[in-house]
């Protein structure tokens, strides 16, 4: 592999969102074959590509001619959001020209699936999944580009799981497959913008 590939490749870390994609791509710098990478991680050669095409995505979203601006959303808590929220968040980041949309957690609200007792009046597991399905929407489509972080709502099907001695990362299905999330949805541990965590 070209020196030029190796250069690319380190421009690149500064786009990096997840540690994950850092550690894929410091390792392709010292050994350029996605399929040693992979097999250096026990991942897939396609996870390797996918989290290095989303760095480059990324890189190219904020090239030298395009200024950043960041739009946060926190706590929809899907099904049970607040009335005109979605529509205030769309008017302020048309207003202020948002180019990078950020979820920083409680996507979803996991009511009945809560450690705390369930309001009785509220619907089951699935009947809440259901309704937070048909709910996010409206989401996919104002947003069709999004970074989501999992808040701890969004994480109490996995602690769920866990407290029943279940790895929720061998038995569980991503949120991304379960609430069929749009291609340009991201979701990542933590985001790094401009060197601010």
């Amino acid at each position: 592999m070209s020196a030029n590939k190796i250069r690319k490749y380190k421009d690149l870390l500064k786009y990096c969102q997840t540690q994950t994609q850092r550690d894929y791509l410091n390792a392709l710098i010292e050994t350029p074959n996605h399929k040693k990478v992979a097999k250096q991680f026990g991942v897939s050669d396609r996870s390797v590509s996918y989290a290095l095409a989303h760095v480059k995505k990324y890189a190219g979203q904020f090239s030298d001619t395009h200024k950043k601006v960041v739009g946060i959303i926190g706590d929809t808590h899907l099904p049970y959001e607040l009335e005109g929220y979605l529509e205030w968040i769309q008017e302020v980041f048309q207003r202020e020209g948002v180019n990078y949309v950020i979820h920083i957690g409680d996507l979803f609200d996991h009511h009945a699936l809560s450690f705390h007792d369930s309001e009785p009046m509220l619907k089951g597991a699935y009947g809440e999944y259901l309704d937070a399905l048909k709910h996010l929407q409206p989401w996919k489509d104002a947003f069709p580009q999004m970074t989501i972080i999992h808040g701890n709502h969004d994480a109490i099907p996995a602690r769920q799981m866990s407290k029943l001695g279940i790895n929720p990362a061998r038995w569980m299905r991503p949120l991304s497959d379960v609430y069929e999330f749009p291609e340009g949805w991201c979701e990542v541990e933590e985001i790094v913008i401009d060197g601010v965590m």
